[in-house]
């Protein structure tokens, strides 16, 4: 899964599955929402204890270019990760964000993601006859969207 579309798939799922916080029931406090989209987000592609002991201290550019390239995601969410888990200070993380703004890196991806991996248990699965059930309390839309999306 390329780093946008897993990033927004995963995000947009938080938007749309997440139970409403209380504070959004008086005044729509979506910075809070957006904080738990960003959260579910990381867990999900990211997991912690997949990824704590790979995420540097420091600022290495080379060995986070191979953590964008293994994980599929952007650097800035990789430095937030490395800053949420404990590996990065909050000094060292605002040292390496404001290093990649200014380098143009948030802009324009630095490194090559290479072509998106391409699901095919997922979708064996889905042409069994054992994946009925599935498919039946799957909305159609749903299984079109993912065989299309893994044709592409």
């Amino acid at each position: 899964m390329s780093d946008i579309r897993g990033s927004l798939w995963s995000h947009s799922c938080t938007w749309t599955d997440l139970p409403t916080p209380v504070s959004l029931n008086a005044g729509r406090d979506d910075k809070e929402v957006e904080t738990q989209a960003h959260h579910f987000a990381a867990a999900f592609l990211m997991p912690a204890e997949d990824i704590q002991d790979q995420l540097p201290t420091a600022v290495d550019r080379p060995a986070l270019f191979a953590l964008k390239r293994q994980w599929q995601v952007a650097l800035a969410a990789l430095l937030m990760r490395a800053r949420t888990l404990g590996r990065m200070s909050e000094k060292t993380y605002l040292t390496a964000i404001k290093a990649a703004s200014a380098r143009g890196l948030r802009r324009v991806k630095p490194v090559p993601l290479g072509r998106p991996e391409q699901p095919t248990r997922l979708l064996d699965y889905l042409a069994s006859a054992d994946s009925t059930p599935a498919r039946a309390a799957l909305p159609s839309q749903i299984v079109e969207s993912l065989q299309t999306a893994s044709a592409a």
